[in-house]
């Protein structure tokens, strides 16, 4: 017996010897199993780079490490689950025919979790596969340091790296492909950083992603630093609260560094009836910049520039070749700074306005812009349009609730038989003393859908049309939004209609302050039907002021601030009466024996109620 014994230990060294060439041992268990398990394994060894041994993990295996086996000349892992503990530690070094490298992801989803107080080393880590692949470092648990030392790092699917305890070192360079995802969960004003100390080549994409902790302005959290970087990367919003107004995630990028910002930034105001552009900072610190682009694709900056350097603002020049796609100035000395309610930099109307090619496309909507900060460089800045929409919009007022649709289009009339207003998270409201349908009221042939829920509301017109004269008719829904839950989000709802001419359209849905017939009562911001010395006192008393929400007060531009656009909304509209005043709304005439509904919706307007609007005043 003690000789048979002896002849199978033989036969086992034998077939452990050294081999010339690569060999490949699997994870042969569904698991989750451990790695460091000789019987795990076919052949049933853990493999070892001194024997040229790469670990292979497919096929749905799930491997765990929390302790210290003995380092593989490589691993590749497609369609399976490798986590490494607290405890574990797991070394991958070349052999004389492997090349320590770890291959994560090639064809299929692949996962690779280092926990706190986990450690991976390696010569060279590749991270692909399809989309869900992950790389995840760290987590909001446990104690200790999630650390991963390479030689270097290419990495093209989600890296996601959770708060502030992830060591992650290269000694040479770190690439994230165009497919590359790098999402840092944040937990407070601290954040872990990949460092390299080569190059750091940067494309793909940034998406933050918050947890225990509530963004401020001003906050930043370095993402990557090497010896330089290459390249920029772009930022993904979705995971993340939405930004204030003003405000935004940017990634800025400098010879060493890569941080992710939450900032204020400059606004490029935009009158879509004017034409009128100006620079402005509407939350936080001032905002300094030494230089500006414009640009429009589609040649629409052709109206009168009042640049800079025409107002005669020191220093600032035009670049000599400025058009109608691109406008540029630049400060050849110091910097130029913005303050919030400080009026902005106004540019004159810079847009020319044009009739679309048809109801539903944006004006100017092409227009965008960049700045130059003396401290971050260059900007992308927010563009923000403010006027009348090309399109149907719905208005859902967030302070109290209550929704209108109008067609605030200046080129288009048009006409709906049908509507719905959808609700992701459910807070629309059905009964009677919420939404006020177009049916509750009495307009002919108009009819609530039997299955409207908290999540949809529809109505449907079962003979003929409503006319919807651009900046006319608005159809008052009384309150269908839940408010008691807590603040709305813009992003939570839809909005649909048909056209008497066939198709359905998705509409634009926006806050602020229920519409009036005829585009809003420009600059009758007193709401007594006309535009006179009043309406000027009301917006030098609040001049300066926020008006939640935009539209509300004196604010005649709807940007959410009482600023010098709205004394040009006062002085344009000076001495004219408003439709608060009693100015008739005319229907567009249709073929389908429309006079019955014109007078109903006729009726509908005369007898809407003037409400009182969120900043007091009534419409």
């Amino acid at each position: 017996m003690l000789a048979a014994l002896a002849a199978a230990i033989a036969l086992s060294l034998i077939g452990r010897q050294a081999d010339a060439q690569q060999q490949l041992v699997t994870f042969n268990v569904a698991g989750p199993a451990d790695w460091n398990v000789d019987g795990n394994w076919n052949p049933p060894f853990v493999p070892a780079a001194t024997l040229n041994e790469v670990a292979v993990l497919n096929s749905g295996r799930v491997a765990f490490v929390h302790d210290t086996p003995v380092s593989p000349g490589g691993v590749i892992m497609d369609n399976a689950t490798l986590e490494i503990r607290s405890g574990g530690n797991l070394n991958v070094v070349p052999g004389t025919a492997t090349t320590g490298n770890v291959v994560a992801g090639q064809s299929v989803a692949t996962h690779l979790t280092v926990k706190r107080g986990g450690t991976l080393s390696a010569q060279g880590l590749i991270t692909g596969g399809a989309a869900a692949s992950t790389l995840l470092l760290g987590e909001t648990t446990g104690s200790g340091v999630s650390t991963v030392s390479v030689a270097s790092a290419d990495l093209n699917q989600r890296t996601r790296i959770v708060g502030p305890n992830v060591s992650f070192s290269s000694s040479g360079n770190v690439t994230f492909g165009a497919t590359s995802v790098l999402n840092p969960v944040i937990t407070g004003a601290a954040h872990s950083v990949i460092n390299a100390a080569g190059t750091a080549f940067l494309d793909g994409v940034v998406r933050p992603e918050f947890s225990g902790h509530t963004p401020v302005l001003g906050n930043a959290w370095n993402l990557v630093t090497a010896g330089s970087i290459q390249g920029r990367l772009e930022i993904d919003r979705s995971l993340a609260p939405a930004p204030v107004r003003g405000a935004d995630y940017v990634v800025t990028t400098t010879a060493t560094t890569a941080t992710l910002r939450y900032m204020n930034l400059l606004v490029l105001a935009v009158d879509r009836g004017t034409g009128a552009v100006s620079i402005q900072n509407v939350v936080g610190s001032p905002i300094a910049l030494d230089a500006y682009t414009i640009t429009s694709p589609s040649g629409r900056l052709a109206g009168t520039w009042n640049s800079l350097q025409d107002q005669g603002v020191a220093n600032w020049d035009e670049a000599d070749n400025s058009s109608a796609t691109r406008r540029t100035e630049f400060k050849t000395a110091g910097s130029t700074s913005v303050s919030v309610g400080g009026g902005g930099l106004n540019l004159g109307n810079l847009l020319s306005i044009q009739t679309p090619s048809g109801f539903g496309v944006p004006v100017g909507a092409d227009l965008s812009f960049q700045y130059s900060s003396p401290t971050l460089g260059t900007l992308d800045g927010i563009v923000e349009f403010t006027g009348r929409e090309n399109d149907m919009v719905l208005t859902i007022n967030p302070a109290t609730g209550e929704a209108a649709i109008q067609n605030e289009s200046p080129f288009f009339d048009v006409a709906i038989d049908g509507y719905t207003i959808a609700s992701a998270s459910g807070k629309l409201l059905t009964g009677d003393a919420a939404w006020n349908s177009l049916q509750d009221q009495g307009l002919p042939a108009w009819d609530q859908a039997d299955n409207s829920n908290a999540n949809r509301i529809t109505e449907f017109k079962t003979a003929g049309s409503t006319a919807m004269p651009g900046g006319g008719t608005v159809l008052d829904l009384g309150a269908p939004v839940n408010i008691a839950s807590g603040p709305l989000s813009l992003s939570d709802f839809s909005f649909q209609f048909s056209l008497s001419t066939g198709g359905t359209r998705t509409g634009l849905v926006k806050f602020g302050a229920i519409p009036t017939p005829g585009g809003g009562d420009a600059g009758d911001y007193d709401d007594d039907g006309d535009v006179d010395g009043a309406d000027f006192l009301r917006w030098q008393r609040t001049l300066g002021s926020a008006a939640s929400p935009p539209g509300a007060g004196a604010d005649g531009n709807n940007n959410g601030t009482i600023d010098a656009g709205d004394l040009a909304v006062w002085r344009t509209n000076f001495g004219a009466a408003t439709a608060a005043g009693g100015a008739a709304i005319e229907a567009v005439p249709e073929p389908s024996a429309l006079a019955v509904v014109a007078s109903g919706l006729m009726a509908v307007v005369a007898l809407r109620p003037r409400r009182v609007g969120a900043a007091g005043g009534a419409r």
